[in-house]
Parts: C-alpha cells; structure tokens; sequence
C-alpha cells in the first residue's frame, strides 16, 4: 500500500472526497464480478485491514506493546550487568570501567548481545534462548520502522509467539539474577538458597508489568480493570 504516493491520501485533505477515493479504489480492485488475483486481492484486503477500526487499534496496541516489551528486555539484559559492575555513579548513571569491558562488553561489539551471551556463559540463558534474541531484535527493527506496512499490508503482523518468548526470556532473566546475586548478595536476606517453590512465586516488577502487557496485546484486559478499579476503590486515584 503506497501511502505516499500522489494518488494516495495527500492528495485528499477533504475527507468526503478521500472517502469517495476509497469506494473507487475498492471498485477497481473488485472488479465487478471478476474474480480478483492474487496482487488485487492483497491490496483489497490490506485497505479492509487499515480501515476497520477494531483492527486497527488492535494492531496499533499490539505494535506499541512489542516496543515496550522490547525495552523491558533491554533492560534487563544490560541494567542488571551495568549496576553490577559499575565503578559507582554519576548523573548519567553508571560509570562503567575495565571491569565491565573486559567482562561484558568484549563478547560482542553490541552491548544487547553482548549481555545475552554473559548470561549465557552464566547459566542463566540456553543457545536457544540466543537465538530467540536474534529474531526478537531484528522482529523489534521491523516492527519499529514499518507501522504502515503493519496497520495495512495482509503480509505484515506483530508476531505474539516472540512477545510471548520475550516475557520468557525477562523471567529466566530477573529469577536467575534474584537467585544468583540478590539474596547472597543481601545482608537483610537469609542465606538460606530459597528452593524451585518459593522460585516459581517470585516476581520482579518488569515481569508483572509484561504479563499485563501481553494479556492486553491478547484482547484481555480483565486483569487490567479489576486492578485499576482496586486502585480507584482506595482511593489511589481521583
């Protein structure tokens, strides 16, 4: 779909007029009774996509929501490293030394991967789990610079099996850093190593906000409501 060529919506500030552009574009690819091939009926279907608006919202909230996703993942990948081998902190967050460099950085040129492939060597994270990160960065590039091809072609989609594998991905992540380095390395905590149970039950705050994220990217805001009407019921907001 060429939105931004001349025959297209700049070209059409008068919205009764657009919308007359629309019905003849439509009769054009229709083609009376002749059945459509296959270049015409993707076309048809990528404007039937862009303008029905229950599928435009959908697909706009699922593109925004992979984005946001994406920079939970980030996070946890290089925050937990930066703070951890940090050599203290200024204004502009942590100051980052040999330390890190020899440790971190000097496993790939991108720090991105470069913190993947720490976590990997820590046990924290599989080859498959790379792998995975690989498709989520490049899905993520997509998805950032084609929004139109996404809200109107049929061949372009926010893929939920790599939103899914980033929520994986942030808890194998966050419960491993919790187990590893948080509890030994907290004097208020017991020592004592908690077991899979206690595991299974912990969450960070960027896991609970990406299980909210991906049921809302599921069409499921329940879990959203209820809590914001918690929220409102105490008083929290006005």
């Amino acid at each position: 779909m060429a939105y931004g060529s001349k025959t297209a919506a700049a070209c059409y500030t008068d919205r009764k007029r657009f919308i007359r552009f629309l019905c003849g574009s439509a009769e054009t690819l229709l083609g009376g009774d002749e059945e459509m091939s296959d270049e015409r009926d993707k076309a048809f279907r990528g404007w039937a996509k862009l303008l029905n608006p229950d599928e435009l919202r959908t697909n706009l909230v699922r593109a925004s929501i992979f984005l946001t996703a994406y920079e939970f993942l980030r996070q946890a990948l290089i925050e937990h490293l930066e703070g951890f081998f940090s050599d203290g902190w200024d204004v502009n967050g942590p100051i980052l030394g040999e330390d890190y460099r020899c440790k971190v950085l000097s496993l790939h040129q991108m720090p991105f991967f470069a913190s993947a492939i720490w976590f990997r060597n820590s046990g924290a994270l599989s080859d498959d789990d790379l792998g995975r990160l690989r498709e989520i960065r490049e899905h993520r590039n997509f998805v950032a610079h084609h929004i139109p091809e996404i809200l109107g072609s049929v061949e372009a989609e926010v893929r939920p099996d790599l939103l899914r594998a980033i929520a994986d991905i942030v808890r194998k992540i966050d419960i491993w850093w919790i187990r590893e380095v948080e509890i030994p390395t907290n004097p208020d905590l017991d020592s004592t190593a908690p077991d899979e149970t206690d595991l299974d039950a912990t969450f960070s705050m960027r896991m609970a906000v990406l299980d909210l994220l991906l049921q809302v990217a599921d069409g499921n805001e329940e879990t959203l409501r209820q809590l914001y009407e918690q929220f409102t019921k105490r008083g929290v907001v006005h």
